[in-house]
């Protein structure tokens, strides 16, 4: 994998971990970013609440959240959601700014 963009992919990181960690430190457990081809596809794991859905009960570990097609800049990237109901990502369009 290009260095230059295992660079990138881990600024992104750094990033979204500085987001969780500001505006929702008590419901994500970790976050995760990794890199294949042009994409970054990003994971995190969710603190379990009191009085959590049996539904998602079974629901533990990493979960799929969205991926990020860079598109050279750093600031600019284009955003698809992880739908469960169709188990894949959806293209929603480009994102700028800070993705947040």
């Amino acid at each position: 994998m290009d260095k230059r963009f295992q660079r990138i992919a881990y600024r992104l990181e750094k990033r979204l971990d500085d987001h969780v960690d500001e505006h929702w430190p008590d419901r994500v457990v970790s976050l995760e970013v990794r890199p294949r081809g042009q994409f970054c596809y990003v994971t995190v794991e969710f603190a379990k609440r009191d009085g959590q859905s049996s539904e998602f009960a079974g629901e533990e570990g990493e979960q799929p959240l969205m991926r990020l097609r860079y598109i050279g800049s750093e600031d600019q990237w284009e955003f698809a959601c992880y739908t469960w109901a169709q188990g894949s990502h959806n293209t929603s369009g480009r994102a700028g700014g800070l993705l947040m």
